[in-house]
């Protein structure tokens, strides 16, 4: 009676032991696979980030996520159609305003699962300005020394209308930030008024200064 109970006991003990192993095997494995789980979720752009001008438009965004998904604008210029979608691949369109500022600007548009998002940018360029202080300058006979003041965000060349040449040179110019254009105007020894045109343009914009001399 005696050996019966203890190898009773010692069975029981057996068991346990086997009891804890598979427990503890099957919360490994459990563990294993939410880790797992987490690792495969994903989300892939199939378009590359976008840089636009400064009109309003549409920028297609299309991409593939392993699970349902959220989307998010970080800022308020850009609007989506679509903000959610099951798992697959899908694409939405994101509202860019119109920039009217005269800086360049960043956004971006976050998409995002219960365990991964990624961020794809959208730039868009600044609104070009060329403003000139005058298109239209009077100076004396006896010649002098003009300013011209450009304010502008964008590179710029001048240019000498080649009739003029001889007697309007350009000193200097020194950057929305305001240049100066610093002209040498010759004496007019002749007894007629003289015109002279300058302009002043970019790839897009383009000003005209005419110069009037006694």
């Amino acid at each position: 009676m005696r050996y019966c109970r203890l190898y009773k006991s010692m069975l029981e003990f057996v068991l346990f032991l086997c009891f804890v192993v598979y427990t503890s095997s099957c919360s490994k494995d459990h563990n294993e696979q939410i880790q797992e789980e987490k690792v495969d979720a994903s989300i892939s752009f199939l378009t590359n980030d976008s840089t636009v001008d400064c009109e309003a438009g549409d920028v297609s965004i299309s991409f593939t996520s392993s699970d349902s998904w959220t989307a998010i604008s970080n800022v308020d210029w850009i609007s989506i159609d679509v903000t959610n979608g099951e798992a697959g691949t899908a694409t939405i369109k994101a509202h860019v305003s119109q920039n009217t500022t005269y800086d360049q600007r960043n956004g971006s548009i976050t998409i995002k699962t219960e365990n991964v998002s990624k961020n794809i940018t959208i730039t868009q360029k600044q609104l070009n300005a060329l403003i000139l202080s005058s298109n239209k300058i009077e100076v004396v006979s006896q010649g002098c020394v003009s300013t011209i003041d450009v304010k502008t965000n964008i590179a710029y060349q001048v240019s000498i209308d080649e009739a003029c040449k001889e007697w309007i040179s350009i000193i200097s110019t020194k950057s929305l930030e305001t240049y100066n254009i610093i002209l040498k105007i010759a004496e007019n020894s002749s007894i007629f008024k003289r015109e002279g045109k300058i302009k002043i343009f970019s790839e897009d914009k383009s000003e005209e200064i005419i110069i009037y001399q006694q």
